[in-house]
C-alpha cells in the first residue's frame, strides 16, 4: 500500500513517547542513548482523541533540546527526506 501511494515505509530508533504528556527534560533521557548518527526519533505533531497531553508544547522543547544534544554530540539534525 505505502508504495502504490509513494510512500517509503521507516523504522525509528528511539521513541519519544511524547503522547505520554511526560517533560521534555523526561523524554530527553529516554532518547538520549539512542542519540547517534542515523538514529530516527519518533515524535507526534498532533493530537487525537485519547491523547494524554493537553498540547504539543512539551514535544516542541524536547525537538530543541535533541537538535543540542545531536550539535554537542558531532551530529546534524534533518529530515528523512534529507536523508
Amino acid at each position: 500500500m505505502a508504495s502504490e501511494l509513494g510512500l517509503e515505509l521507516c523504522g525509528w530508533t528511539a521513541d519519544s513517547r511524547d503522547w505520554t504528556g511526560d517533560p521534555a527534560a523526561q523524554m530527553l533521557r529516554r532518547c538520549a542513548p539512542d542519540v547517534v548518527d542515523g538514529c530516527v526519533v519518533l515524535m507526534h505533531d498532533g493530537l487525537r482523541p485519547g491523547a494524554t497531553r493537553r498540547d504539543c508544547a512539551e514535544t516542541v522543547e524536547l525537538t530543541r533540546r535533541l537538535i543540542g544534544l545531536a550539535a554537542d554530540r558531532g551530529l546534524r539534525a534533518r529530515s528523512l527526506e534529507a536523508r
